[in-house]
């Protein structure tokens, strides 16, 4: 995505990105009415983030904040499967969802209440030897 940003002043100007994924490609800085172009490239992970460009000049500032939705993720594209068992072994179905980030093994939660599967495509899942299935759920891509 790109933009574009009218600047009125009657001092020298100068615009900046705290994001590298945030970047002001032509008119940076100036001196009196002006403008700049900015780029946002593309969020390729499922997490948002959030950037900002600030403009500074004559000891004044202006800062915009851009948030980026995450990606969204697919069973085409994904890397990973998660199921939530945070229900318990009475639940009547697990939520699911899609990711291409790696689990961190480290956090209670991926250990304890998230199955991580990779490479699962959309489908019927069994969970289980043949013939001894611990549960069955439909896992919607």
């Amino acid at each position: 995505m790109t933009g574009s940003v009218s600047v009125n002043s009657n001092v020298s100007w100068s615009v900046s990105s705290n994001a590298s994924w945030l970047m002001v490609t032509d008119g940076s800085s100036g001196s009196g009415n002006g403008s700049f172009s900015y780029r946002v490239a593309e969020n390729t992970s499922t997490d948002s983030r959030v950037g900002s460009i600030t403009i500074l000049g004559s000891g004044l500032s202006k800062t915009f904040s851009i948030t980026q939705a995450g990606a969204t993720a697919s069973s085409s594209s994904s890397t990973y499967l998660v199921i939530d068992l945070s229900g318990g072994p009475e639940a009547s179905s697990y939520p699911v969802r899609y990711t291409n980030e790696a689990p961190d093994l480290s956090s209670d939660t991926c250990r304890t209440t998230e199955l991580w599967m990779r490479g699962i495509p959309a489908g019927t899942a069994n969970l289980g030897a043949p013939g001894d299935e611990i549960g069955q759920g439909i896992i919607e891509g």
